[in-house]
């Protein structure tokens, strides 16, 4: 029998009883005017008053097309789904009111995932933030569009808490949440969800392996044996599965999945049998699985490395396996890690010698790897401004101070032109270079207004419009930076665009 014909066929009977008393045995009925006697001598004119249609106001005076406005229907002005109110975000929750799910999904797209830190940490709040959908998006698929976005980036716990507010839950965010347990170690209570509503994946993989999870194997083997029947599971799939429900066969080693992405299940199934993959060359994701205390601290490292470039990982987690153990080797992320725990121990000592030796080195670690942020976020609450160092420690010491948080605390002996951008006061500084000059004109007295054609557009749109042409100015394209910087000034965004110029000055 085909799986065609396993479709119920009871669906064709039904039961119409007859319609009682349609008819008199007689004949026709006779129906009376009104079952009412007095409304049957009543006329309409009686019962609504003899003015009451004559004084009826005309409908239109005029037969000609009223004028009609016609733009995209606006989301709704609620909070919407997210992470972030506006109290923490700093953002209203009406920031994609106007604006289409197309626009936004191409501004957002135009953003490199590694993009300068200040653009990428704006960019993710935006993500975060609790906001109505815009038109195109329901709220739970924007919500699922958002954590999507948020899982290229590496944002694994940020994705699955945006998923978990969906109400309720749908295939495709199960779907996305299902892979994300997958890499952060929380697949028994995707698994516990997925028992719970079997009608959140139609897949019937991720079914055989939470049902091998929970300790059903017999039920686990049945139901890969009918699906692999049927086809309903791709035979390098199957054979994997087969291969973790039986070790034994493992033995013959790990099937080949074709041109088939590799995906979570996939990685951790092939972990199981022995058959780990590397995790090198994958999307961003996989990085997390490499995180777990399980795995080797080479694999660690250069996991947080590359998550903590987007700003997926807090600078405080690289520091804490950095410093973990001692290298046993040197070369790559070794040389890295013996020059941020040798940094350490300077900032722990406050020895200007040692400093002045370890800050150079830790500099040109981490620096050439767009680490440089991830440094100053490191080091800039341990570092003293005022301290007397040699002349390259100093240079990096400010450069490191200016790209953190303590941006408008630096020490007088810093560039000019920093001190003044750090402050957003740039008037009678001399600039040098182009660089510097369109940074002036976005933050002097005579800034340029926001173009025209932007100004009336969604909140949302227009930061991200300004995002991107900030990131344009760090690949070498200054033609839009000025008013980009004005545009974030005049949106209240003004320590955003002061850290971005200050980076587009000195991230390498």
């Amino acid at each position: 029998m085909t799986r065609a014909g396993l479709c119920l066929s009871a669906l064709a009977l039904c039961v119409c009883p007859a319609l009682a008393g349609a008819q008199a045995a007689d004949g026709a009925l006779e129906v009376p005017r009104s079952a009412i006697d007095w409304l049957n001598e009543v006329t309409p004119e009686e019962a609504l008053g003899e003015d009451a249609l004559s004084l009826e106001t005309p409908i239109t005076q005029s037969a000609a097309t009223p004028a009609v406005e016609a733009k995209p229907l606006a989301g709704d002005d609620g909070a919407g789904l997210g992470l972030l109110g506006a109290a923490a975000s700093g953002l209203p929750p009406t920031l994609w009111q106007g604006a289409t799910a197309e626009a936004l999904t191409r501004a957002l797209a135009a953003l490199p995932d590694e993009a300068l830190q200040p653009v990428a940490s704006l960019r993710n709040r935006l993500l975060l933030a609790a906001a109505a959908a815009p038109f195109g998006f329901s709220e739970n698929g924007f919500a699922v569009y958002r954590a999507q976005r948020l899982v290229q980036l590496g944002f694994v716990s940020e994705a699955g808490a945006l998923l978990e507010t969906l109400d309720p839950m749908t295939e495709e965010g199960f779907a996305v949440f299902f892979d994300l347990a997958l890499v952060n170690s929380s697949e028994d209570r995707a698994c516990a969800m997925l028992r719970a509503d079997a009608s959140l994946m139609q897949g019937l993989e991720a079914r055989i392996f939470c049902l091998a999870r929970t300790g059903d194997w017999n039920a686990a083997a049945l139901s890969l044996q009918t699906a692999t029947l049927l086809g309903d599971i791709p035979p390098g799939m199957s054979e994997l599965l087969a291969q973790f429900l039986e070790p034994e066969l493992a033995d013959a080693g790990a099937p080949d999945l074709g041109d088939a992405p590799v995906t979570p299940l996939a990685l951790r199934l092939r972990e199981a049998i022995g058959e780990p993959l590397s995790t090198q060359g994958l999307p961003r994701l996989f990085a997390h699985n490499d995180l777990r205390a399980e795995m080797g601290w080479k694999a660690q490292l250069e996991a947080a490395e590359r998550l903590a470039r987007t700003g997926a990982v807090s600078p405080n987690l690289l520091l804490g396996l950095y410093t973990q153990r001692r290298p046993a080797a040197s070369g790559g992320v070794w040389d890295r890690a013996s020059a941020i725990q040798a940094l350490d121990e300077a900032l722990t000592a406050g020895d200007a010698r040692e400093l002045g030796e370890a800050l150079p080195q830790a500099w040109e670690a981490m620096a050439p790897l767009g680490l440089a942020p991830v440094l100053a976020a490191i080091a800039a609450p341990a570092l003293d401004g005022e301290m007397k160092l040699p002349g390259r420690a100093a240079e990096i010491r400010d450069k490191l101070l200016f790209l953190s948080d303590r941006f408008e605390m630096t020490g007088a002996q810093a560039p000019a032109f920093w001190r003044a951008v750090s402050f957003g006061d740039v008037s009678d500084i001399s600039v040098s270079g182009a660089l510097e000059a369109a940074i002036a004109r976005g933050f002097g007295a005579d800034e340029p207004a926001p173009a025209t054609d932007n100004a009336a557009a969604p909140l949302g749109l227009r930061i991200l419009k300004a995002l991107g042409e900030i990131e344009a100015a760090a690949q070498g394209d200054l033609s839009s930076l000025a008013p980009a910087l004005a545009s974030l000034r005049a949106m209240g965004l003004e320590s955003t665009a002061r850290q971005a110029a200050l980076h587009l000055l000195i991230a390498p």
